[in-house]
């Protein structure tokens, strides 16, 4: 191992070149030393180890791959891709095939700068192609500044405080709010307060990519000693404080999560920060991303694709309308049991008010939880949503299990929302949704046939880019539908445009791009609107005499067709005219279905191996390649098996 120190802008950068010989010598030395290095910019090399995640060609990923890669992220670098990839390694031994060996680390926020290139034109006589690697250096490489609160409770309440402090000298509690201009003079004024108590109370704090959660002043004091001195007594005092410092961090976590929230899947990895996977370069109409505004564009017109389909909403005079129901306004109630119900450990919007400073600030009949009474009471009312809740921050993470993460349809946008606007959109969402488990009320309807000699088949289909594809112009007619009174309508028709978001790909951050297509991401309401939206298309499809027998349940963007006969062959029949229906259906109100992600399934209870194909009318599932079924289903987080044991869930 080498290691190379550049000395500019007042601070060192530090880059390592690696041989690992075929026993992993050096990768498994980096493994346990990796507590004791300083922090790169860079690492590359031979490794020697051989994994499925670099290497296509290869399957298998060992323990010492594994290794690496966490050593890496502990050094804070990630796995740069190759701007030209292919093998790194030509073995003179002509049995052996090529393979990717050679390998680049580079900090997170550089790993689409850096133009990792194969150079073949200089490989000569060597068995290895070398490598280029381009870094940026700057003043403020290898650290991030951020504005930030200390975790502590005491620090928290202190800044609630402040908050406090700011309310009470800026809101007016009396203020009118009566028409359009007074809500958003209303809102940004909250806002005002909000930042004026984040710019009074957070401070500057630089996080390193090697930063841990659990690390403390004592841990940094104890290893600048070993350090300079590197004596054994030292190396003990340092792995002491490590030792001290964890216990004090994770015992705090563990009171925390299993008394004061009582959230224990906090602990879980599905609930933890979503790294983003080292990848080739994001591909978007044939051309790589290899500089950031190609990336927003990338981002940004995948997740707005759907805009200006055509739709018919003259398909709705079918249906009556039902009688207008009067709007009455929130109560403090609502108010209090939609706050109760929000997660304390859900990060917050733009303005850097989390649940639990929400819930602090508005214990009992305070002048805060007034104010944002009357102002969601206001907002429904005038039919107005304020512009400053229609800002938001779009965190960019990986969809799980995909084999190629080289497409931006690979990855999906995490909203982040004001959270006074969050705390209107929940109490709303409260009034109006219903509930129901498209999962149990499925395998009811199989026993029940069952019981009735009868087999049940299934096709469940998914909607493409369902949230983006909601027309705001057949949206306002079905809640028109629905009996929503015109103040509502009117709020909705307001709420659902003028939005804008920022997309943030790991510490990048775009610039403010107009996102007004479909239901927002994030929102509370989303997948109330989009309910109502399916509402009348369920409707329409059980008035369709080429369904009857035919059943249709739906959960958000997953749609499952019913059809239980006496034969699973009829089944297949009538699965197939009902998912022609359903498909015009959703054309005729601008949705459409992706027919390559459907799914057929057949339920039976009998020891029969009957398990036909469907013809599914439309490419890829038709003709000579019919849709065949599966012996087992994913579906809502249930594994069905065709007689219901659940032995593959378990």
């Amino acid at each position: 191992m080498l290691i190379l120190s550049l000395f500019a802008n007042g601070q060192s950068y530090n880059l390592m070149n690696v041989y690992s010989d075929k026993t992993h010598t050096a990768a498994l030395l980096l493994v346990e030393e990796a507590a004791l290095l300083p922090p790169f910019i860079y690492m590359g090399g031979d490794f020697n180890i051989h994994s499925q995640e670099w290497d296509g060609g290869h399957r298998g990923h060992p323990g010492v791959a594994t290794q690496l890669l966490n050593m890496a992220s502990e050094l804070g670098l990630q796995q740069a891709p190759f701007v030209n990839p292919g093998p790194t390694f030509y073995s003179c031994i002509q049995a052996f095939c090529s393979t990717v060996i050679d390998l680049v680390f580079v900090q997170l926020d550089q790993t689409l700068t850096a133009q990792v290139t194969r150079v073949h034109n200089v490989q000569g006589q060597l068995d290895h192609i070398p490598l280029t690697t381009t870094l940026l250096i700057s003043a403020d490489s290898g650290a991030t500044p951020r504005r930030a609160l200390k975790a502590d409770r005491e620090e928290q309440i202190h800044f609630v405080r402040v908050i406090e402090g700011e309310f009470s000298m800026k809101v007016d509690k009396h203020a009118p709010l009566d028409t359009p201009d007074q809500i958003d003079a209303v809102a940004q004024t909250i806002a005002d307060s909000f930042s004026a108590a984040w710019e009074i109370f957070s401070r500057e704090v630089t996080i390193r990519r090697h930063s841990k959660p659990w690390w403390m002043d004592e841990c940094s004091v104890a290893l600048r000693a070993y350090r300079e001195y590197g004596l054994p007594e030292d190396w003990k005092l340092y792995r002491k404080a490590v030792k001290n410092a964890k216990w004090v961090f994770f015992d705090s976590r563990i009171t925390e999560v299993s008394i004061t929230n009582k959230r224990t899947w906090d602990l879980m990895s599905w609930v933890q920060q979503c790294k983003l996977p080292p990848c080739e370069a994001i591909q978007y109409q044939g051309q790589p991303c290899h500089a950031l505004p190609q990336l927003w564009d990338a981002l940004h017109n995948t997740n707005n694709s759907a805009s200006d389909r055509p739709f018919n909403i003259n398909i709705l005079n079918c249906i009556p309308n039902i009688p207008v129901w009067g709007w009455v306004p929130f109560s403090a109630l609502e108010m209090q049991e939609a706050k109760a119900s929000c997660s304390n450990v859900s990060a917050p919007g733009l303005d850097h008010v989390k649940w639990s400073h929400l819930k602090m600030l508005m214990r009992g009949p305070t002048h805060v939880f007034t104010v944002l009474l009357s102002l969601a009471n206001a907002c429904l009312q005038v039919g107005h949503w304020p512009k400053h809740f229609k800002e938001s921050m779009s965190v960019i993470i990986p969809k799980l299990n995909k084999p190629s993460y080289s497409a931006p349809k690979a990855f999906r946008p995490i909203v982040l929302l004001n959270t006074v606007g969050k705390l209107v959109e929940k109490m709303l969402s409260n009034r109006i949704q219903f509930d129901g488990d498209a999962g149990l009320i499925l395998m009811h309807m199989v026993r029940a046939g069952w019981a009735k000699g009868l087999k049940t088949s299934v096709i469940a289909f998914d909607v493409t880019q369902f949230y983006p594809s909601l027309n705001h112009e057949v949206l306002m007619a079905i809640l028109r539908k629905l009996g929503f009174s015109d103040n509502v309508v009117k709020f909705f028709s307001h709420y659902l445009v003028g939005h804008s978001t920022q997309y943030a790909w790991g510490d990048f951050i775009s610039d403010l791009r107009q996102a007004d297509v479909g239901v927002g991401q994030g929102s509370a309401l989303s997948p109330v609107l989009s309910a109502f939206y399916l509402t009348l298309i369920m409707r329409l499809f059980e008035l369709d005499p080429l369904t009857r027998g035919c059943f249709l349940l739906s959960y958000v963007d997953n749609g499952t067709l019913v059809v239980q006969l006496k034969s699973l062959l009829d089944n297949c029949e009538a699965l197939k005219q009902a998912y022609s229906v359903i498909f015009d259906l959703f054309k005729k109100f601008g949705l459409t279905l992706e027919h390559d992600k459907s799914e057929v399934f057949h339920f039976d209870q009998s020891h029969s191996k009957d398990n036909p194909p469907v013809d599914l009318g439309y490419a890829p599932h038709t003709g000579a390649t019919p849709f065949k079924p599966k012996l087992y289903w994913q579906y809502l987080g249930f594994y069905f098996d065709r007689k219901l044991t659940f032995t593959e869930h378990i």
